[in-house]
């Protein structure tokens, strides 16, 4: 479960060392197959260990705590007075398959997967879903961003916990009926106008009201936000500079409702 919640983290330095432990010959196969699990859960939709069989109702437990004792409903412990809804497409082998981009090979991992041992046809498949630079097939390296472009970067990472990620999550993804996800987003990454108009006035669509924020954010805020929305979780797009998201504003200070998905696709060239 940590293998997986830090793969989708897209934490390069996090993934780097799981790989590096899941590839070093020296640990036990055992815990090095957990941490590649947890990979394959993350990047292939892979089943994560545990999860009841489909279609199988859990039961009542014989024998369930008192209300107020540990481990109750109102006691320390307890369950949720509600019953939860499960993360789409997490730990189910229903999962939509991801990638994951990194700014350097893997090395020790990539050399398990071209030896004959037992993990290499496992190691294999997950590098398949992985990136970096240079890799065969792989687009040219990302150009980095500028320093002053690093800081709008990191600015960016505050507004969107405190604005954004309540709805879109630590790992952009979004959430089911509420939340488009951020990551590989058509819209996301269009030109820079395109997201910045989402942030302004807001947008309405199959999986929920996307509210407008442009009131209560700057300019700079904004530039800021779509940078790291942009450039996180392995995306390639480019920084988007404040002076767009000025323009933009100016061009659009007649609207009062939010853009549809046609709309907003009809903008992107």
């Amino acid at each position: 479960m940590l293998a997986a919640t830090i793969v989708r983290s897209a934490d390069e330095a996090a993934i780097q060392q799981l790989f590096a432990m899941a590839a070093d010959g020296s640990r036990e196969t055992w815990p090095r197959s957990a941490l590649l699990r947890g990979a394959e859960v993350a990047l292939l939709g892979a089943t994560m260990p545990g999860t009841p069989a489909r279609g199988r109702a859990a039961g009542p437990l014989a024998n369930a705590p008192c209300p107020t004792c540990p481990g109750g409903r109102a006691g320390p412990g307890g369950s949720y007075a509600f019953a939860q809804v499960p993360a789409a497409g997490r730990g189910t082998a229903n999962a939509n398959a991801r990638r994951v981009r990194l700014n350097r090979e893997p090395v020790t991992l990539t050399a398990v997967a071209t030896s004959s041992g037992d993990l290499a046809p496992r190691v294999s498949a997950v590098i398949a879903r992985v990136e970096w630079p240079g890799k065969p097939g792989m687009a040219a390296p990302i150009a980095p961003l500028s320093p002053e472009e690093e800081q709008r970067f990191n600015a960016g990472a505050e507004v969107y916990k405190n604005i954004c990620i309540t709805c879109h999550q630590p790992d952009g993804r979004g959430q089911e009926k509420t939340a488009a996800s951020l990551v590989g987003s058509t819209l996301a990454l269009a030109s820079p106008d395109v997201p910045a108009r989402i942030v302004l006035n807001g947008k309405e669509g199959p999986i929920g009201l996307m509210p407008p924020v442009g009131s209560v954010l700057s300019d700079d805020q904004i530039a800021a936000v779509l940078t790291y929305i942009r450039r996180e979780w392995g995306q390639a797009g480019n920084a988007v500079d404040p002076a767009i998201v000025r323009d933009t504003r100016a061009l659009v200070a007649g609207r009062a409702k939010p853009w549809t998905n046609e709309e907003l696709l009809a903008l992107i060239k």
